[in-house]
């Protein structure tokens, strides 16, 4: 039940709790001794939780019922704002053991506009997460006519992502940074996972905009 196979996707994820009642127990009765467990609590009252599954199998001889109930959660088009600003924090903390200072943090409407079309993509599963990296390395060279380099990384839950940086964005002296969180499942795949973009190059000023003028199609 919990892989979900019937539940339109892509599924981030599911929880499940087993019960067992007696004929005739009427729902609010049930229900309320479901919810004296906080771990039932964590199940049933999941503001998350978009969907629920439920299986049950009478016991006539002891005049029960077993059953399964389990809901499930969708990933759905965001931002995430507090998951960028966390993994900035984990990198500026492994940075900073290594004797070197906080990376510059950019996010203007220039560096928006170009990725957030490639996230977009990556929830529709219309590129993979790799090629949307290259995309955004082509696309920010060219308006800014200078090379970045990128790095991505992938989770099934975001609580506790503490990716382990190396290279340039811990060894650096002075780093700047864009960062994007988004997810993807691949086509044909019925859970999806977060991906999260970093684009960094020593020094740049964002802020002056694009040097280059936009592609039209």
């Amino acid at each position: 039940m919990m892989a979900g196979w019937d539940v339109a996707g892509p599924l981030r994820d599911s929880q499940f709790l087993s019960f067992r009642g007696v004929f005739g127990q009427g729902a609010p009765s049930f229900l309320g001794q479901l919810l004296f467990f906080p771990s039932n609590r964590a199940v049933l009252l999941d503001p998350d939780a978009k969907e629920v599954a439920l299986a049950t199998v009478h016991d006539d001889t002891s005049e029960g019922v077993w059953g399964l109930l389990t809901t499930y959660t969708t990933f759905e088009p965001r931002s995430y704002p507090e998951v960028e600003t966390a993994l900035l924090d984990e990198r500026d903390r492994q940075r900073q053991a290594r004797g070197k200072s906080r990376v510059v943090r950019v996010e203007t409407s220039e560096t928006q506009s170009v990725l957030a079309p490639i996230m977009a993509k990556l929830g529709q599963r219309e590129t993979a997460p790799l090629q949307g990296l290259e995309l955004a390395l082509r696309t920010f060279t060219r308006r800014m006519r200078r090379s970045f380099n990128g790095r991505v990384s992938y989770a099934m839950a975001v609580d506790g992502w503490r990716p382990s940086y190396d290279g340039p964005l811990v060894d650096d002296e002075s780093v700047a940074v864009i960062s994007k969180v988004g997810f993807f499942a691949a086509p044909g795949d019925h859970w999806g996972q977060y991906v999260s973009y970093f684009i960094f190059a020593p020094s740049f000023d964002a802020d002056a905009g694009s040097t280059v003028p936009k592609r039209t199609h």
